[in-house]
């Protein structure tokens, strides 16, 4: 079975923001948190490195903050054979 791990950081702390086994849903909760952190308005060079994939995202905000997010796959059989 597979579980989806979704973080955020802004450098400082690390933040978790759920656990699912659906990716769809892992996904859902990444590019959520993605909208909500992002500001009125961005610079042109901050939309332009700015991002937000299927398991990855990066926001600049206007040369204050850096967001990170990252969706991580957990393969919890591969956890249970090693016990």
């Amino acid at each position: 079975m597979k579980l989806y791990h979704i973080v955020r950081t802004d450098g400082y702390s690390i933040d978790s923001l759920g656990l699912t086994s659906d990716v769809k849903e892992a996904t859902s909760i990444m590019k959520n948190d993605y909208n909500a952190h992002m500001p009125d308005s961005l610079e042109e060079s901050e939309a332009e490195m700015s991002y937000c994939g299927a398991t990855e995202a990066m926001l600049y905000n206007n040369g204050e903050d850096v967001f990170v997010w990252s969706v991580f796959t957990l393969n919890t059989s591969d956890m249970a054979a090693k016990q």
